[in-house]
């Protein structure tokens, strides 16, 4: 497929055609008579021999079309387009993007972020949205300032995993050869292109979170809780499942990492649900409530004869 930068330079090409269709015109016959005023001196008219031109040769009409066509060509700009996307643009989708500062959340801010960024794109050009979640995916294609490029932006949100941007960025430059922009919460790493955009959105947030819920050898498990704000928090550990459902309440210091033991008990599955005291201090929710389905390890007894002790090492 060719595009046309200034297709109505195309228009040029008219007179060509027009020239070439009054060059195929049979000419018009002659026929000489005779005059009956024989003695009588008929003088020219200069104005009529002005008017009465001689036909031009073929090949000069030819010529003169064909620089016409060449110069509707040119004007025209002719190209064929690069089927890639023209631009990307790489959203992150981690889960600390749900964190929430003043009324609005990170995916909030960064949503936003986007579609002043797409809007300052040539128009109807192509760019790709990427999701830098989990995995990195391509989420669509859309044309800048269309209002499809708007809803594509809006229906991506925060996730409850980590975001891969390096895979993200590498799926980007597979993708485009043109500019590449990432939003995100994270700050820009030291070793990255500087041919990439990098936006950051939001800053430093108190969160309390449940950081690991894993199951024993045993059948019990272990539930994790850190603080990664500055500051002490009171908060409460709902558990349920194990020997027995149970609360517990503690205060955890900045950067402090509390484990609870969690007894075994007939029920395969285990949810713990966090509560932070006060409004502040847990700025993302997604991280509250965890769930695991516990195992039991089952034993086998060995009785080993001999001294070998590379085998009951291996054993153990």
């Amino acid at each position: 497929m060719i595009a046309f930068s200034h297709p109505w330079a195309l228009l040029l090409a008219l007179p060509a055609a027009w020239l070439l269709w009054r060059a195929r015109r049979p000419d018009v016959e002659t026929r000489e008579v005779g005059n009956v005023f024989l003695w009588l001196d008929s003088p020219l008219d200069p104005r009529a021999a002005a008017q009465a031109g001689r036909p031009l040769p073929p090949w000069l009409v030819w010529l003169q079309a064909a620089v016409l066509v060449l110069v509707a060509a040119a004007i025209s700009w002719p190209s064929r387009p690069d089927p890639r996307p023209a631009a990307a643009l790489i959203l992150d989708v981690s889960m600390s993007m749900s964190a929430r500062t003043g009324d609005a959340s990170r995916i909030e801010s960064a949503r936003a972020a986007a579609k002043q960024w797409l809007s300052a794109q040539p128009r109807r050009s192509a760019v790709s949205v990427i999701a830098a979640g989990a995995r990195a995916v391509e989420a669509e294609v859309v044309e800048a300032g269309s209002p499809g490029a708007a809803d594509a932006i809006d229906r991506l949100d925060a996730t409850d995993a980590s975001g891969e941007l390096a895979d993200a960025i590498a799926l980007a430059r597979r993708r485009t050869s043109g500019r590449v922009a990432v939003i995100t919460d994270l700050p820009a790493p030291a070793t990255i292109d500087r041919t990439v955009e990098w936006r950051q959105i939001g800053g430093p947030a108190d969160n309390v979170a449940i950081t690991n819920l894993a199951g024993t050898e045993e059948g019990g498990a272990i539930a994790e809780v850190t603080n990664f704000g500055a500051a002490a928090r009171r908060a409460s550990l709902a558990i349920d499942g194990g020997a027995a459902p149970r609360r517990e309440q503690f205060e955890i210091g900045p950067a402090e990492v509390r484990a609870f033991l969690i007894e075994p008990g007939p029920d395969r599955t285990l949810s713990a649900t966090l509560t932070v005291d006060g409004n502040s201090g847990n700025a993302i929710s997604r991280d509250d409530r965890r769930s695991a389905e516990i195992r039991r390890v089952k034993r086998l007894n060995v009785v080993l004869i001999g001294d070998q002790p590379m085998i009951a090492a291996a054993l153990r």
